[in-house]
């Protein structure tokens, strides 16, 4: 394979690129490397799906827990909440509330 080196004015002024010809020993070498990474990737996969069980494996105890116990969102619309959770404050008076007071109107 031959490396065309370009000056950077070449560079610049050249609008097409160049294709080179593969050698069949050059062609087989990449399809060596690209067989290499593929398989590269399926075993990083394969770690990290053995990773993400693991994890869920460890949480899951915890998130049944807090479900059991009340500390979760009811389910139903993200945000917004049904039943007030163990921790949460009481009701408070409209005037209490925990962003000041309401802005003022101008006249």
């Amino acid at each position: 394979m031959r490396i065309i080196r370009l000056t950077p004015q070449q560079a610049r002024t050249t609008g097409t690129l160049r294709l080179l010809r593969l050698t069949p020993e050059m062609e087989q070498a990449l399809r060596d490397h690209m067989a290499r990474a593929a398989e590269m990737w399926r075993q990083l996969v394969d770690a990290f799906r053995q990773m993400a069980r693991a994890v869920t494996a460890a949480v899951r105890p915890v998130v049944e827990f807090l479900r059991r116990n009340g500390y979760t969102a009811p389910p139903g619309r993200p945000g917004h909440r049904r039943t007030r959770a163990p921790f949460q404050p009481t009701d408070r008076p409209a005037w209490a509330s925990p962003y000041g007071p309401a802005p003022r109107r101008h006249r």
